[in-house]
């Protein structure tokens, strides 16, 4: 269900009253240095002989650099945050610059709401980035709010529920071509209903997932990608398209299907400025639990909550201009257009939702350009506070 706030709520206070403590300059970084034992002694005294053959080249040792947050921050999802994060980036020592870093990422968070989550993820890029592999597993209790299914619903209407939720991913990607991609994952997820609202739509038990369930999905992926940096891209696309099914034949208690298309773009404007658009297009069929439904809200149409409106269908078109402001401080404007309904050959615009805003950026680690993202997004009444780490879409 992932009826998550992104990984990491960070308040840009806070990142700045840490900044001496989390810039890579003092974020403990820190070099792997090589074995002493017997064979690194070996080695040494091999390297002193007149005789001896020369020593192997050693293998490029890590770079690695740790950031422990403190999570204090706000989403209209959650209210008020606290709890405790930790990033781990990691480069290859004298490796080719073009190398991706891998990234690992754990978090401990509880709202004021009532919500609690735990998650661990990584990003793994091997090296001349030939394989890319991925996961992650979480944990919550996140009450939430659920108002119908379809882009017309309306805003007098709202109803609660408590699910818990756990699961996992993986996903492992191959470089086949310059820039292109193949791969596929798993996906795997319990819900269990601990709470609806008496009488409410949820408590009826008509709507698929409304009594909670497994849901276990195998997909398939590719994707082209060209950007310059993975955090923050100045120039380049990704493209991808991915498909994933949901059958009882693999464990789940749901049958269903979604074909998503994701294209984003990241235009230079000068030096240092970039415009980063992006245009999305998911369909499912079958019998999709309600909470897996496509959504606009959160990432996609900031200003609208995460799943304020949720069908099987989903287009949306977003676009962001980032700029520097002084030293470590950048700022962004932004906004998106999108709709949801049954089907995609329903969409005829009437529906459509628009969102905009601004926000602040802060480069925790310069050298990656991986930022904190404070931003203020407004929909049609609606808006929302997001502060988090990494751009709405990469």
């Amino acid at each position: 269900m992932r009826r998550r706030t992104s990984l990491f709520l960070v308040t840009l206070g806070g990142a700045l009253a840490l900044a001496g403590a989390i810039t890579p300059s003092g974020a403990l970084a820190q070099e792997a240095a090589p074995a002493r034992g017997g064979a690194a002694r070996h080695a040494d005294s091999a390297a002193a002989s007149p005789t001896a053959a020369p020593a192997p080249a050693a293998e490029p040792r890590a770079a690695i650099r740790i950031f422990p947050l403190p999570v204090i921050g706000y989403a209209p999802e959650t209210k008020t945050v606290g709890g405790l994060a930790v990033i781990g980036l990691m480069r290859r020592v004298g490796g080719d610059s073009a190398d991706r870093p891998t990234s690992v990422s754990a978090s401990a968070m509880y709202t004021q709401l009532d919500q609690v989550t735990v998650e661990a993820g990584g990003e793994y890029w091997s090296p001349r980035n030939l394989w890319r592999l991925s996961g992650g597993a979480y944990f919550a209790r996140f009450p939430y709010r659920f108002y119908g299914i379809g882009g017309d619903t309306p805003d007098t209407f709202e109803e609660r529920y408590t699910p818990l939720t756990y699961g996992g991913t993986v996903d492992a990607r191959r470089l086949v071509r310059p820039n292109l991609y193949v791969g596929g994952g798993y996906d795997v997820q319990h819900t269990e209903m601990r709470k609806v609202e008496r009488d409410g739509l949820l408590d009826r038990g008509t709507i698929a997932g409304s009594e909670g369930g497994l849901v276990s999905a195998a997909s398939l992926v590719t994707n082209w990608d060209t950007r310059n940096n993975i955090f923050w891209p100045s120039r380049g696309s990704l493209v991808q398209l991915g498909a994933s099914r949901a059958d009882g034949a693999i464990g789940s208690d749901f049958d269903f299907t979604r074909v998503t298309f994701d294209a984003r773009r990241y235009v230079a404007v000068g030096k240092t400025r970039v415009l980063a658009l992006q245009g999305l297009v998911s369909h499912s069929s079958g019998g999709v639990p309600f909470d897996r439904m496509a959504q606009l809200g959160g990432n996609v149409l900031r200003g609208y909550l995460q799943g304020r409106y949720r069908d099987k269908a989903l287009t949306a078109v977003q676009a962001e201009f980032r700029t520097p402001v002084w030293r470590r401080l950048g700022a962004a404007v932004f906004g998106g257009v999108g709709q949801v309904g049954p089907r995609l050959a329903d969409f005829d615009g009437g529906e459509l939702k628009s969102a905009g805003g601004f926000g602040l950026r802060y480069a925790l680690s310069k050298e990656d350009k991986l930022n904190l993202r404070f931003d203020i997004g407004v929909g049609q009444n609606s808006s929302g506070t997001y502060v988090t780490l990494g751009e709405a879409f990469e």
